[in-house]
């Protein structure tokens, strides 16, 4: 029988389960009819069983629910329309997921057949534990550092508790960069590093596997070889680490290069590992390619090859005054090499100043005056001394009073406001005028504004005019009379 034609009884109960909007989950096993499928897997690609789908329209109200099954198959019979889905399981993120089913096609007896596929589902563990480095060669009598990178991805604050196991007589501890740790709240959406020490004993040989384990609402294990092995490779007369600049003065928030020039000597192919060790709080580091210009955290440097890179380094715009260090760690994968590079910061500060002033445009009358404010704002990184606020331009004649003369000091984001007032001569012409304007200091100066001043004629001009006038007059009509008699 054709599987896509449906038995007349059939039809008649889908009929009914549309009309009553009834939606059938579907698992595998089952012999039921379906139009959606999917799988979900976890990050490492394995299915994910009990994973808790639920499907809703599009106006958000929820239709049906179900699990997957032991290989991570949904299924569910849904009529043409806009759904959405919800992929949830404790420990992973939750997926979101809308799909449209097709109208009038009907469903099926077999998952091949579904209109919707909706694929492979991966659904990310909310905490993830990380290590560059799998296999380490150390010597035995000796103690080994492993960088560890935590991530909670979640949107809740997790609890992780960390324990290891090692090979009898080996010891194991997580550090921060306080001291051992065995618990930790990780914020929502953040990591942390931490480091993982393992003290080799002296009559250790061969491969030995370390296990550090995050438990949070999810587990993740990692396992780390350890050779323990009496020689070992000198590569410090193979690989060549040259850092052309080791210190740099700048000014917060600016961007810092170092070039390091890595050169291989030897006769065969090394990948080399590249990591920031120690950085100041809220700065920023990576490693860049210097003929690409992008972030590397590992280089393949071929035999006999040399390559050019950047220690980008990015301090915060806002940090104190001083020196810093940065500590990065070049090393090769198996750690039977490494070079620490120490480079240092000297953070000299931030120097700006803006300039506000209460009005751009004034008036006043010839011999008269007017006023107004200018505001002085630190907008740089440090405080600036000696602050003044200084006429830069001036018409001729006219007089500007400052007060106050000077401020000693501003702290950043700090601001003074400065009184102008200024005197126009009883000469001046009837305009427009400009008065120029800039905050000073011992360190910079802000750019200029300038102020307009209308000035008009003073009232005292009109009324002599009104008066000399009126004796005109006055004159005119005497005259007129007298020779008006003749």
């Amino acid at each position: 029988m054709n599987k896509r034609i449906l038995p007349l009884t059939l039809v008649i109960v889908l009929l009914i389960f549309s009309s009553t909007g009834i939606l059938l989950p579907i698992t595998r096993g089952e012999t039921e009819l379906g139009s959606v499928h999917g799988v979900v897997v976890d990050d490492n690609d394995s299915f994910l069983k009990d994973v808790n789908v639920s499907v809703y329209d599009e106006y958000g109200k929820k239709l049906a629910t179900d699990l997957t099954d032991e290989e991570g198959f949904f299924r569910f019979a849904l009529y043409g329309g806009n759904y959405k889905f919800l992929i949830e399981k404790k420990g992973y993120v939750t997926v979101k997921l809308s799909i449209t089913v097709p109208d009038n096609v009907g469903l099926f007896y077999e998952p091949n057949f579904d209109p919707v596929d909706m694929g492979i589902i991966t659904l990310k563990s909310v905490m993830k534990l990380f290590t560059p480095v799998l296999v380490r060669v150390v010597k035995p009598d000796s103690t080994v550092t492993l960088p560890l990178t935590i991530t909670n991805l979640s949107d809740k604050i997790e609890e992780i508790e960390f324990s290891t196991y090692n090979p009898d007589g080996w010891s194991t501890r997580v550090l921060d960069a306080s001291g051992e740790v065995r618990k930790i709240l990780l914020s929502s959406e953040s990591s942390t590093n931490l480091n993982l020490e393992v003290s080799v004993p002296s009559n250790a040989r061969g491969d030995n596997v370390v296990t550090v384990t995050a438990l949070g609402s999810i587990k993740s294990t990692l396992n780390i070889t350890i050779i323990a092995q009496e020689t070992q490779t000198d590569l410090s007369s193979v690989i060549q680490v040259a850092v052309v600049l080791k210190e740099i003065t700048a000014k917060a928030g600016a961007t810092l290069n170092y070039p390091i020039v890595i050169r291989n000597k030897g006769d065969e192919d090394l990948l080399l590992l590249l990591n920031v060790n120690s950085l100041p709080e809220n700065w920023d580091a990576l490693f860049e390619l210097e003929e690409e210009k992008e972030a590397v955290s590992q280089i393949l440097l071929l035999e006999g090859e040399t390559r050019r890179l950047d220690l980008v380094v990015t301090p915060p715009s806002i940090v104190d005054l001083g020196n810093y260090k940065i500590i990065a760690v070049i090393r090769n994968m198996d750690g039977t090499f490494e070079k620490q590079i120490d480079v240092g910061a000297n953070i000299v500060g931030s120097y700006s100043l803006k300039v506000s002033a209460s009005t751009l445009y004034t008036s006043a009358t010839s011999g008269g005056s007017t006023s107004f404010t200018a505001t002085v704002t630190n907008t740089g990184q440090s405080p600036v001394t000696t602050l003044k606020l200084s006429i830069v331009d001036i018409p001729t004649g006219w007089e500007c009073t400052v007060t106050p003369i000077q401020i000693a000091s501003i702290t950043p984001k700090e601001s003074s406001t400065f009184n102008v007032l200024t005197k126009i001569p009883d000469s001046a012409v009837a305009g427009d005028y400009m008065i120029t304007v800039k905050a000073e200091s011992d360190q910079v100066d802000s750019s200029e504004v300038q102020i307009r001043v209308t000035v008009s004629a003073s009232t005292s001009w009109g009324l002599i005019g009104i008066g000399i006038a009126a004796v005109a007059i006055v004159g005119l009509i005497i005259v007129f009379r007298k020779f008006s008699r003749r």
